[in-house]
């Protein structure tokens, strides 16, 4: 599964593919990057210059709707972007996800973050974590069989010192991999609709 968070990391790149193997599945960068980007404005966890540089990053890919030029010409607050930005993606005919949906595509965005971390444990420490994992946390975004998990991980990195540190972070990585066997075809169909966005 190494292959899969390697190649996924890098849909924030240009080029490439991301493979998801139990459905074979297969999504090039902007396609991950367009369902990511709808997952994170469905779940309001976009600011306004994230959501404008989105519609940059459409308009870029070969996608146009009337409403982006409201969006980039108008001064406009947050609420009134991501409205007209909903409306653009569903013009679009960009898939919607429910709300277990979200969760989960979120969930993914987050671990794939956490396996390409580097490799040099002493990195690991609360305010590392946080930065990961806080938003989703705060706001109840994390998948709820990771919350735990994630809390305890956090606890052990501050206060655990009867093991090593990467003994920690092995046992997180490990339980991570294993929640990703255990919904990865689900994951994968939600993707679907996304291989078949065609860009420039």
């Amino acid at each position: 599964m190494a292959q899969l968070f390697n190649l996924a990391i890098q849909s924030r790149q240009i080029g490439g593919f991301i493979y998801l193997n139990s459905m074979n599945i297969c999504l090039t960068n902007p396609q991950y990057h367009i369902a990511i980007h709808i997952c994170l404005l469905q779940l309001d966890l976009l600011d306004g210059d994230e959501m404008m540089a989105f519609v940059h990053d459409l308009m870029n890919l070969g996608f146009y709707d009337d409403l982006m030029l409201d969006i980039l010409d108008d001064d406009l607050v947050k609420i009134e972007i991501r409205e007209l930005l909903l409306t653009i993606c569903k013009n679009l005919n960009f898939y919607k996800f429910d709300d277990d949906e979200l969760i989960l595509i979120y969930t993914l965005d987050i671990l794939l973050l956490i396996f390409t971390l580097p490799t040099n444990f002493m990195l690991f420490d609360d305010y590392y974590i946080w930065d990961y994992f806080g938003v989703g946390l705060e706001n109840n975004k994390c998948h709820h069989e990771l919350i735990e998990p994630i809390y305890n991980f956090y606890y052990e990195i501050e206060y655990c010192h009867d093991k090593p540190k990467n003994h920690h972070v092995y046992s997180f990585v490990q339980y991570c991999q294993d929640w990703l066997n255990r919904h990865e075809t689900q994951i994968c169909q939600i993707l679907t609709p996304f291989t078949k966005i065609q860009t420039l």
